[in-house]
């Protein structure tokens, strides 16, 4: 692949609750730092096999267990914040119920089966439906399509030193310019919200990770990929934050 030095522009494929804007602020400044064009895809996928071999391909991923839990207390709990009515449970928000006040509104985003796979894939631009996981031959083509980014960003590594370093030299950065990631760190520090207020229990993690296991397969794939690459070994883990902690 190419160094970002060569490249006349980059491309940030934003995954949507996975850290993307505190990203985006970032490689915007690298991309002022090379005097390159940053362009950004939210939702709509990019056939990455007929991207122009100038163009630095960046991905940003953060475990769908993660993400989608994100995703809920963003969409889920936000309709129940200012009504009379509780919030959504989890169960009931996956299962695409809708408070009555907000019934004919759209969702802010419906995308909690194997996002990562789908936009990789194409799937949403093919009109796919979105409300059921997605196939092996999906994650197949996820995968393949995924060897064409030059960049992937872990939204839970993105605080350790070793990576920052790492991302410094894949970005062409001198040593006098070293990325911080200041919002997304506190962001990260964030990812255990209060069980007084909802507890992601046991169940409710099995049926996450039920939903998304190609996500979580693909997820695991990145991980490894930039754990060999970083050199960053037994100093990070690929597990969520919440099926690590205990009940």
């Amino acid at each position: 692949m190419r160094s970002l030095i060569d490249c006349s522009s980059m491309l940030l494929l934003h995954m949507r609750k996975a850290g993307g804007t505190s990203c985006r602020r970032v490689l915007k400044k690298i991309c002022q730092y090379h005097g390159i064009a940053l362009r950004v895809e939210e939702g709509m996928p990019v056939d990455l096999e007929t991207l122009p071999h100038d163009v630095f391909v960046v991905a940003n991923f953060r475990h769908p267990v993660e993400r989608v839990f994100s995703l809920f207390l963003s969409e889920g709990r936000f309709y129940g914040l200012d009504a009379d009515e509780p919030p959504l449970t989890l169960e009931a928000w996956l299962a695409g119920t809708r408070p009555r006040q907000h019934e004919d509104a759209p969702p802010l985003w419906r995308e909690p089966y194997d996002y990562y796979v789908r936009t990789l894939q194409g799937d949403y631009r093919r009109g796919g439906a979105v409300n059921s996981a997605a196939s092996e031959r999906n994650y197949n083509d996820a995968l393949r399509r995924m060897r064409r980014l030059n960049t992937i960003l872990i939204t839970e590594w993105l605080d350790n030193p070793k990576y920052l370093r790492f991302l410094n030299a894949e970005f062409c950065m001198d040593e006098t310019h070293h990325l911080e990631f200041p919002t997304l760190n506190r962001a990260a520090r964030r990812l255990r919200p209060d069980p007084s207020v909802l507890p992601l229990t046991p169940e409710y993690r099995q049926q996450l990770l039920a939903a998304n296991r190609r996500d979580t397969e693909l997820y695991r794939h990145a991980c490894a990929r930039v754990a060999d690459q970083a050199g960053l070994g037994a100093d990070v883990s690929f597990e969520s934050v919440h099926c690590e902690q205990g009940d």
